[in-house]
């Protein structure tokens, strides 16, 4: 199996916003997202993760600045007639998301004053 990983560094605007890109696309499955704190508002940054071109959510994140982090997204598993698939009747089925040929966009909100972090994505 061959894992690869991309790096986002944020520096937010003086509204605290701001919003980036992966240099380049990605092919795989999402199995993680680790965020690297530097100074981002702790318990006020919001973090959205999605694909450029389709705009699938990968991940939201609120009130997350101020600590390191590391996510593991997943979406839910339907079947061909668009049903959640349960893997006991109750429990629904979760697997990473897979992204083609397209860049992860991040954007963060309410992340304070020129204030920054880092953020890995992994795939395989």
């Amino acid at each position: 199996m061959h894992y690869s990983m991309q790096t986002i560094a944020v520096t937010t605007d003086a509204s605290g916003a701001v919003t980036e890109y992966t240099g380049s696309v990605v092919n795989g499955r999402i199995l993680a997202i680790r965020y690297v704190d530097t100074d981002l508002a702790a318990g006020a940054a919001d973090f959205v993760f999605s694909t450029e071109t389709t705009g699938t959510t990968i991940l939201t994140a609120t009130n997350a600045g101020g600590t390191d982090v590391t996510w593991h997204p997943r979406a839910k598993v339907c079947d061909e007639a668009a049903a959640d698939v349960t893997y006991d009747g109750t429990n629904e089925v979760y697997e990473p998301i897979p992204v083609a040929d397209e860049r992860i966009k991040l954007v963060v909100a309410q992340g304070g004053n020129a204030k920054s972090g880092t953020f890995y994505i992994i795939t395989d």
